[in-house]
């Protein structure tokens, strides 16, 4: 019961600081940690219904046995839609960017800025996020909540379907992440350049998916479920992390690379900023979190197969993740490193809510997608 209700405390206990943040009048800086925390989670949903789609479209028979926990971690979407519908709502969005005063006046002003004046436009950004969301809504009824009614009907046309859907998926799933990462973190800095920007967005996501799908599998086998995954399946999904870190680092480096040698200064002051004062320590941090310990960490066959370090690992990965979107929007706000009670309260409220919706969507359907044809091949899987 205890760890049951923690979460749910955690939510409480942060809800009261959010609360007192909202209050405290310091507008962007409430922006801010809401970005963050709300992005971290999105990351979660959409690199758990990524998965799902890579098995169907590849055919991938090892990990059947494992895809209902990103098919139920998939389903945050819903609850995400919400958050950031309050976020519009709020109108935290008018703290940043493209939206300011002085970007719209810069926007006649400066040529190179012209060709983002219909980008950067309220009606249009409004439409992209609601055009957006509806696909990714859409896709996770078809794809999650066909294979749970695949449980009951044991029809294997479906399997064919998410196979053909899948593909155009992927184009969507593609454009829809570059506009997310464009508009909710690029634009926080409407005058910066980078065309690498979706990949390096993309690289986060699906490493929050895969982290968060290995969490939730172990978490399950803890709880005695889901005992037909075996050291094989996790060393696999150990692989995945290894392969998506290094990938991570290698877009990150391209960016910082690309724009440190072409010296142009439309490109450079943005990392100028993140290298200069009290950022410095944590742009030196962030390679070290995100990609030195756990490569190192995962090049043993043995890490990969041991459940309690491959479970450390992971969380070391969404922990990552969530210094990486801080560095990515507070600069933004030109104040310096920010870390007091607001962040704080924000962490324990958006930690404590993602955990007990997770928790909730673990008790969604059956723990293995029984009505999938190709189900005994994943049960007999070994390298």
């Amino acid at each position: 019961m205890g760890k049951t209700m923690l979460p749910k405390l955690m939510a409480g206990l942060g809800l009261l600081g959010v609360i007192g943040a909202w209050f405290a009048g310091d507008s962007a800086r409430f922006s801010a940690n809401w970005f963050v925390w709300s992005i971290l989670l999105l990351a979660v949903a959409l690199g758990s219904l990524f998965i799902v789609a890579l098995e169907h479209l590849t055919r991938a028979q090892w990990s059947i046995v494992l895809r209902r926990v990103p098919e139920r971690l998939s389903g945050l979407l819903p609850a995400l839609a919400v958050v950031f519908a309050i976020g519009a709502a709020l109108g935290l969005a008018g703290n940043f960017g493209w939206s300011t005063p002085a970007f719209r006046e810069a926007l006649a002003t400066e040529p190179h800025l012209h060709g983002k004046a219909i980008w950067y436009s309220s009606p249009f950004f409004i439409g992209r996020l609601v055009f957006i969301f509806a696909v990714w809504l859409m896709s996770w009824k078809l794809l999650a909540g066909g294979s749970m009614k695949q449980d009951e009907t044991k029809d294997p046309r479906f399997s064919l379907f998410a196979k053909r859907f899948s593909a155009p998926f992927m184009w969507l799933f593609a454009i829809s992440v570059t506009v997310l990462t464009v508009d909710w973190l690029m634009g926080m800095s409407p005058r910066w350049f980078s065309t690498i920007f979706g990949v390096y967005g993309f690289s986060g996501i699906f490493l929050s998916g895969l982290a968060a799908t290995v969490l939730g599998i172990l978490h399950l086998k803890k709880q005695g479920r889901l005992q037909e995954v075996r050291p094989d399946h996790l060393y696999s999904l150990g692989g995945f992390l290894f392969a998506f870190t290094v990938f991570w680092a290698y877009i990150a480096f391209s960016q910082f690379m690309l724009i440190w040698y072409a010296n142009l200064p439309e490109e450079t002051f943005w990392f100028h900023t993140r290298l200069t004062g009290g950022w410095y320590p944590v742009t030196f941090i962030l390679p070290i979190l995100r990609f030195i310990v756990p490569f190192f960490a995962l090049l043993s066959r043995e890490v990969k197969m041991d459940a309690r370090r491959l479970s450390l690992v992971a969380v070391l990965v969404l922990v990552g993740q969530a210094l990486d979107l801080y560095w990515l929007i507070v600069p933004e706000l030109g104040r310096g490193v920010l870390f007091g009670w607001q962040e704080v309260a924000f962490g324990l409220f958006f930690t404590g809510l993602g955990l007990s919706l997770a928790e909730a969507r673990m008790n969604v359907g059956k723990d293995l997608p029984e009505g999938d044809p190709n189900l005994d091949a994943s049960l007999h899987y070994h390298l």
